[in-house]
């Protein structure tokens, strides 16, 4: 009965261990690199992004161009201040480019003519023609209720631009 028993725990264990395994190795990972006028270029690791296609004055205004508008979020770093001080100087974006990579391919997305069902590992978006809106920090003193106590520092970003790209690559 024991010999049972152990075997159960060990197929247990591994089932979480390979479960576990397959958790990270799809974590996706986001980075955003964009040239622009003064400060040249500028690369960050993002924790988090959002890509939004407005019109702008709302739908009567059928004929302008479409803005695109990406916010992203970043701990933080060096990267800020040079974000910064283009917003103080109202540089322009040239370009940026956000690319997601993941092992086991970004979202599940599957690039048409992928062969043998294949995911893609990598999605990109390029940006063009653009400038920041907003850059923002935020803190908290990490107050969880559960009584932990980390104290968390996040970056934030808003560009609009008015050109976008979207590929995905094997």
């Amino acid at each position: 009965m024991k010999m049972h028993r152990t075997r159960g725990w060990a197929v247990l264990l591994a089932i979480l261990t390979l479960c576990s395994t397959r958790q990270a190795a799809a974590a996706s990972t986001y980075a955003l690199e964009c040239n622009a006028n003064v400060q040249g270029r500028i690369t960050v690791q993002l924790s988090s992004f959002r890509v939004q296609v407005g019109l702008p004055g709302g739908p009567a205004t059928v004929n302008r161009q479409r803005p695109f508008e990406l916010t992203a979020h970043f701990p933080a770093g060096r990267a800020y201040s040079a974000f910064q001080e283009a917003m103080e100087r109202n540089e322009l974006i040239h370009n940026c480019k956000l690319t997601e990579t993941e092992s086991s391919g970004p979202s599940g997305f599957r690039p048409s003519g992928a062969a043998g069902g294949a995911t893609a590992s990598t999605l990109e978006w390029t940006f063009t023609d653009g400038g920041l809106t907003s850059v923002a920090a935020v803190g908290s003193d990490g107050t969880s209720p559960t009584g932990n106590v980390t104290p968390q520092g996040s970056m934030q970003i808003v560009l609009t631009f008015q050109n976008m790209a979207f590929a995905a690559r094997p």
